[in-house]
């Protein structure tokens, strides 16, 4: 078997069976009621000459730009000329690979068959034709075949290809085209027809005649819920005021936006706290979000509620805001348990016959949460100034220790030393100097805690 034979055979296998197909859809198009326009576009071209399968690497395709013409033949039948050029390595087996890209040159004539023979939006097709080439004075022929896709909009065409074009010379690898263009209406553009028969109705528009639509909404009365109020597609042209997903028909508050569980409404707020019923624990009686709808607590029922109650367990009043009030007593009871304290003889060691005063003072802590007081500690003037200084600071701090160790809060306690510096009775007697070696119990100014 010769070259030539042999390249004919390929041939014919590659193209009998697109061609095949296209004459059996002509067969079938005998009621044409639109034929493609005549147009003339820009397209832009991938170019792989890898040999490897179709959706290779773009990277490593030759890109390229052309013209396309096309003339509408009948209802399913285009021809469709290219001119096109692109750049490229070497687009052959028998020539080497250059060190820069030269010019493609490469014409084709295709037929294409498109499936439907209606004016649509979407018009697919199948195309075959035969071409050739030209690439450093070296000229080469080839066929080709594949489908492509036609958007069209107010007569202009939006096109992108796939073809495979098979080569009957050397001079040019077999090879994969990708191809986008656009293009628009050349001269008359009166390729819609109708037939009846072998008569034709006189031209007609492009654009064939709009349905009414007497809302405007973009939907035809024939197929409109609502012809009169403009609505939208999800609801059969019925509108939806509020955007709430339920078309104003079957929503009960038209304007309000709601859920499909209520029909439309808003989920209720029956006690009007502002928690809806859904999230609201409480939702007959007002209450506040932090307690999930439920009103605020009152956890020891003196009517002062826990958020605002500063002793929330305790018994206590408005004005000393939810604590107890310090009744006036208070500090003569601190001050009789103070003359009560006794330490060892120049110590700051607390006697066994102190515990019973300051456990007084203890309770009387614990009862008056909002009570803090200052512990002061004093001496005679027997001893040097500096360790008086020093001793009646630690026996102060002795009484705070022993208050803290016994369950009050630190912040709740202070002690100071003064030393000899503030008698309270004449240090040349015996009796004198007894009673300015004290402790004494001094109220601060409240604070309000648990």
């Amino acid at each position: 078997m010769n070259c030539n034979s042999f390249i004919l055979k390929r041939f014919m296998k590659i193209v009998a069976l697109p061609f095949a197909l296209i004459f059996s859809l002509f067969a079938t198009a005998q009621q044409s009621v639109y034929r493609h326009p005549t147009t003339l576009g820009l397209q832009f071209n991938l170019y792989d000459f890898s040999q490897n399968q179709a959706f290779g690497d773009f990277a490593q395709m030759s890109p390229g730009f052309g013209i396309r013409f096309v003339h509408g033949l009948s209802s399913r039948f285009d021809y469709a000329v290219d001119l096109d050029g692109a750049f490229a390595d070497s687009v052959s087996k028998t020539m080497p690979q250059t060190s820069e890209k030269k010019l493609l040159l490469v014409s084709s004539f295709s037929l294409r068959a498109r499936l439907f023979k209606k004016m649509t939006l979407l018009q697919p097709y199948l195309q075959a034709g035969i071409g050739g080439s030209l690439f450093q004075s070296k000229g080469s022929a080839f066929a080709a075949f594949g489908p492509g896709l036609a958007i069209s909009y107010k007569g202009f065409f939006l096109e992108t290809s796939f073809s495979y074009r098979q080569s009957f010379i050397d001079n040019l690898r077999s090879h994969y085209v990708y191809t986008v263009g656009l293009s628009g209406l050349i001269g008359k553009k009166n390729q819609l027809t109708e037939r009846h028969g072998n008569a034709k109705s006189p031209a007609l528009d492009m654009q064939p005649k709009r349905a009414k639509d007497s809302d405007g909404d973009g939907i035809v009365d024939s197929l409109d819920a609502c012809p009169a109020v403009a609505g939208l597609a999800a609801f059969h042209g019925c509108p939806d005021s509020d955007g709430d997903g339920i078309e104003d028909r079957l929503d009960k508050c038209p304007t309000v936006f709601g859920v499909a569980a209520y029909a439309g409404c808003p989920i209720p707020d029956r006690d009007g706290d502002g928690i809806n019923d859904e999230e609201d624990r409480c939702p007959d009686v007002p209450g506040v979000l932090a307690y999930k709808g439920c009103p605020v607590p009152d956890s020891d029922g003196d009517g002062i509620n826990d958020l605002e109650d500063s002793c929330r367990f305790l018994k206590g009043s408005v004005k000393n805001h939810g604590c107890p009030v310090m009744p006036d007593t208070i500090e003569n009871q601190l001050r009789l348990a103070a003359r009560n304290i006794y330490f060892e003889n120049n110590s700051y060691r607390l006697l066994a016959s102190s515990f019973s005063a300051l456990n007084e003072v203890v309770e009387l802590l614990n009862k008056y949460p909002s009570l803090s007081i200052s512990i002061e500690g004093h001496t005679d003037n027997i001893g040097t100034k500096s360790s008086n200084q020093i001793l009646s600071e630690n026996r102060a701090k002795a009484v705070k220790d022993y208050l803290i160790s016994h369950g009050i809060k630190r912040d709740r306690v202070s002690s100071i030393g003064y030393g000899q510096e503030r008698p309270v009775a004449d240090n040349h007697t015996e009796n004198g100097r007894l009673q300015n070696r004290r402790v004494e119990f001094v109220v601060q100014e409240e604070k309000y805690r648990e």
